[in-house]
């Protein structure tokens, strides 16, 4: 009888082994269609500059959800299949970078007086607060004016008001490289991406990587060359915006422009 009755627990327990494997693998399908049907966008074969200044450019894809990156590198067509077709958008012949960061201030970014900054901190520190030169810093304008950083600021420093202020923005960058314009231009594009967004403390923004705002900025690939490219970066310049993406949303230039102002 005792027999009996534990060959039929053990039958029990096997049953009951099989159905919770099954609800566990079925769960784990139903998980990952539903993470794939609830991208809000997916950018496809984009060339991507990422703003960490690690890696070079490469080619992929980006899902994003609720105006974050959810994935990156190469999403199949199968993921696909539940995400509407206006949905998935064709980056190809573009070019994406995260989009660039500006200076203000936070914890780790101070306000200097501008007539008292310079030589006492390097030029690539100071970034103007104010138009024309706003969101630039004074090497970036020496280079607009093809003059050194000692000529710019002492012509700014006669002309700009006693009382302008410039952020006082930390970005560990040697400046022999800067005034040879010697960057790559990953290293370029990170320096108004990804390093102010570190330094200012804001770690979801200024990155293409998963968990960071999908805030991204396309512009044509066969309009730049890599020269072309990192000059513009070096004058604090940008190439033209061909499409954005803000908080994971798709964006005509004149849309952007109408929310900037």
């Amino acid at each position: 009888m005792r027999k009996g009755i534990i060959v039929l627990l053990l039958g029990l327990l096997g049953v009951l082994g099989t159905i919770s494997y099954y609800c566990l693998v079925q769960g784990k399908i139903l998980s990952a269609a539903e993470a794939h049907s609830s991208y809000d966008l997916v950018i496809k074969h984009a060339l991507i500059l990422d703003g960490t200044g690690e890696k070079k450019l490469f080619r992929g894809d980006i899902a994003i959800r609720a105006g974050e990156i959810v994935e990156m590198g190469y999403i199949p067509e199968k993921q696909l299949r539940d995400v509407p077709k206006e949905s998935v958008f064709d980056a190809g012949g573009l070019m994406a970078m995260p989009f660039p960061v500006t200076p203000e201030k936070t914890a780790g970014v101070v306000e200097h007086v501008f007539r008292t900054s310079y030589p006492r901190y390097p030029a690539h520190y100071l970034y103007f607060q104010e138009e024309p030169y706003a969101g630039c810093s004074l090497a970036q304008v020496a280079r607009q004016r093809g003059e050194t950083p000692e000529q710019t600021f002492a012509y700014l420093r006669n002309l700009l008001p006693v009382s302008t202020k410039v952020y006082l923005v930390p970005i560990e960058l040697a400046e022999e490289k800067i005034r040879a314009g010697d960057f790559e231009l990953p290293e370029l594009v990170a320096s108004c991406t990804g390093y102010l967004a570190e330094i200012m403390e804001k770690e979801k923004r200024g990155k293409i990587k998963k968990g960071c705002r999908a805030d991204l900025y396309f512009f044509k690939t066969h309009d730049y060359g890599e020269k072309a490219l990192s000059e513009l970066f070096l004058k604090g310049e940008l190439p033209s915006l061909a499409v954005c993406c803000r908080e994971g949303k798709l964006q005509k230039p004149e849309e952007q422009d109408k929310q900037e102002e």
